[in-house]
């Protein structure tokens, strides 16, 4: 707590006390120690403090960090300009769509820096929520930077994520249909919402023209308030900035576009709407891993931690600048350092690797096995009516439909009798996809019973 001489020596910093300690300058530091929980955490309520910690953050080091947040806003109104440029020349339709995106990574640099800049704002945000978070400038004048940031990090991600299927490529369109499916798990609203994301009951032309419409007009819409929001308070204040904090993200931008070329991949084909083999692109990473955790815990829990603590986190963020003024930036910091650990733990145990981040990222193509007649093992009917009563019996229909011939949260099975006709990968996918397909958001079913694995395999290699 903030002794009685210092809090003194600040009422003397502001003229009302003629006899004022020599040593009255540190008061906005000891404030700021106060701030950021180095002595007792709490904040208090004179009204003096909260000036001592707009002037700390007045410092160079806060004056940087603005500028940060600032620079993160040119480069994000850089790439929706270029966007604008690119959609020119761009056709959303599922004949027009690839071919347009790779005239486009022929002609220059232009969609270069648009996918760079569009991966950058999301690291630059990030940090900037991270930085901010820990400094508490939710607390302080910095508080609509710290809101403008945060806002302008999740802004980016949905860029990010509607904008990966504008090239409509194999991992772009596979990866649609695998984020609709992990949202249809949800209970009570899972089915509505992947039928809003696929503007209908599966992938197809429709869900890339809803995309490209919140890409190119909903998310730029909401960016333009989240920038007004950022740029009052520092007009109204009157804020310096420092150049290198603004121009720093779009030089490096712009080294990457000149470097590195975008990833692409091949033109995707209606096979890839119920294709789930993508691997994870590298700005999901965490969520993948909360899925795949959640779901080893208990199979069908995955959309917990692929949507809930993701959404939690949202929460947690924006309601910061809510908290009382007592309660200091301890609470905040604890709070922050268990959704990261959680985030890096998750993906580094149960994620796997991510698409390529440059070349190609099409995924790998199905292993398919073909045998003649001879060489197949005789299915047996029995069992194939077992295991077709446990499809709709042990929570498979959840995902594949009905006799898992729907497609839903998973892809359909109806086909999958001609990639495998061996009994024995089915059983071993069952029990752990992961093991098989280590890209695969199916959760596992280790806990079932042998002779009803026999009976599932048994159904899944028969024709339908």
């Amino acid at each position: 707590m903030l002794s009685s001489v210092t809090l003194d020596a600040r009422v003397s910093s502001s003229g009302r006390n003629s006899t004022a300690p020599k040593d009255c300058t540190t008061a906005a530091e000891t404030a700021l120690q106060g701030e950021l929980g180095l002595s007792t955490g709490l904040y208090p309520t004179n009204n003096l403090y909260m000036n001592d910690l707009d002037r700390v953050d007045q410092t160079h080091r806060g004056r940087l960090l603005v500028s940060c947040a600032c620079g993160l806003a040119l480069l994000m109104t850089l790439e929706s300009i270029v966007g604008s440029i690119l959609a020119a020349s761009y056709f959303p339709t599922a004949a027009g769509a690839h071919a347009s995106v790779a005239r486009m990574h022929e002609a220059g640099i232009l969609q270069s820096f648009h996918y760079w800049a569009s991966a950058l704002s999301i690291v630059v945000g990030f940090c900037l929520l991270v930085v901010g978070t820990w400094l508490g400038w939710y607390k302080s004048s910095n508080r609509g930077p710290y809101v403008a940031s945060a806002a302008m990090f999740f802004l980016a991600m949905a860029f990010q994520v509607t904008g990966n299927v504008l090239p409509f490529d194999r991992h772009g369109v596979q990866t649609a249909a695998i984020e609709s499916g992990i949202a249809a798990r949800m209970p009570i609203v899972g089915r509505a919402t992947s039928k809003l994301m696929l503007a209908g009951d599966q992938f197809g032309e429709s869900t890339l023209q809803l995309w490209y419409k919140a890409h190119s007009l909903l998310l730029p819409t909401l960016f333009v308030l989240v920038v007004i929001l950022l740029a009052y308070p520092l007009v109204r204040n009157r804020r310096t900035l420092s150049a290198v904090g603004v121009a720093l993200p779009t030089v490096v931008g712009l080294v990457l576009a000149l470097l590195v070329r975008s990833p692409f991949g091949t033109a995707a084909t209606p096979a890839d709407y119920t294709d789930f083999s993508a691997r994870v692109s590298w700005y999901t990473w965490p969520m993948h891993g909360l899925l795949h955790m959640f779901d080893s815990l208990r199979p069908g829990l995955g959309w917990i931690g692929a949507g809930i603590i993701p959404g939690l986190f949202v929460v947690f963020v924006f309601s910061l600048p809510l908290w009382p003024r007592k309660v200091g930036v301890a609470p905040s910091r604890i709070g922050l350092g268990a959704f990261l650990a959680l985030f890096f733990v998750a993906g580094a145990v149960f994620a796997g690797s991510s698409a390529s981040l440059i070349g190609t990222r099409d995924p790998a193509e199905p292993v398919r096995v073909v045998q003649s007649s001879t060489g197949q093992a005789k299915i047996d009917p029995a069992l194939v009516s077992r295991g077709k009563q446990l499809i709709n019996s042990v929570g498979c229909s959840d995902c594949h439909g009905a006799d898992g011939l729907q497609g839903g949260a998973g892809p359909s099975l109806k086909e999958v009798w001609k990639q495998h006709s061996d009994a024995q990968f089915y059983e071993g996918y069952i029990r752990k996809p992961t093991s098989v397909s280590p890209d695969s958001t199916m959760p596992a079913f280790a806990d079932l019973k042998q002779q009803d694995l026999q009976a599932l395999a048994e159904y899944l290699r028969s024709p339908k």
